[in-house]
């Protein structure tokens, strides 16, 4: 079985997606997937399901569920997968079935080989965890609040893995060729002062340091504006430094996020 979580939801077997077509049952069924080999309590299901208002029948709607999504694996052969113990239930699944663990492990892999100063073989890895997406994580599945927190952690994580790959694509030349890819990210995360210094270093390394310095003004005038607040210190040394023609380089650029955590 393969087990799809970055985009819309799919339960693949043998080239078959499985998955149900209920909205609630897949609720269910992609937490499981968010906890795989976890224990899954009902009350965790019920305020993914119903937040605040659940049903007087909520526990029985939910066993009606969990029933509904073992027939279905019982139908392909993978009955043994799904089991209900005394305190809730449990998805077993193989790491290696699922495309978030896929994801993950090739993060980890590629933010090791930047760190270690291997910037070109860190974008190919980095590059083929952006890859696995096919669009928003459980993009065609209705969420709550418990499934919207672990999505907003995965656009996270995806969105940091891009900007390491860009990071180490700057760190081998390749400025001209992430320019334009940077502002497309600049426009869709207008305060992000991480996105902005890469953006500026990749437009200075073209050759285009009108523009760099251009989009710092933009920025600076944006967050007085709108934030009321200067660019960090960081931000403003990367500034300096193009303005002395100094070429800054990519570990300058200062980390807008906190680096997310993986599970």
């Amino acid at each position: 079985m393969h087990f799809r979580m970055l985009g819309p939801l799919e339960l693949c077997v043998n080239g078959r997606n499985i998955a149900p077509t209920a909205a609630k049952p897949r609720q269910v069924i992609s937490l499981l997937l968010m906890r795989r080999n976890s224990l899954v309590l009902p009350e965790e299901f019920i305020e993914e399901l119903w937040d605040t208002k659940p049903p007087k029948s909520a526990a029985t709607t939910l066993q009606t569920y969990i029933y509904h999504l073992r027939k279905i694996l019982v139908k392909n052969g993978a009955e043994r997968l799904l089991t209900t113990h005394p305190g809730g239930y449990r998805l077993t699944v193989e790491e290696e079935w699922v495309d978030l663990w896929e994801f993950e492990r090739s993060f980890r892999t590629g933010r090791a080989a930047l760190d270690e100063g291997r910037p070109a073989e860190a974008s190919r890895i980095l590059q083929s965890a952006v890859n696995l997406w096919r669009g928003p994580s459980l993009a065609d599945v209705e969420q709550g609040k418990l499934l919207y927190s672990y999505t907003t952690w995965l656009h996270e994580l995806r969105l940091r893995a891009l900007e390491l790959r860009i990071e180490a694509d700057l760190q081998i030349g390749r400025h001209r060729e992430v320019a334009s890819e940077l502002k497309s990210l600049v426009l869709r995360n207008p305060m992000d002062e991480h996105m902005h210094g890469l953006l500026m270093i990749a437009l200075y390394g073209a050759g285009r340091r009108h523009e760099a310095l251009e989009q710092y003004r933009e920025l600076r005038v944006s967050m007085i504006e709108e934030l009321g607040i200067e660019p960090g210190h960081d931000l403003k040394k990367i500034h300096q430094e193009m303005l002395s023609d100094i070429c800054p380089i990519p570990s300058m650029v200062p980390a807008a996020r906190a680096q997310p955590r993986l599970a």
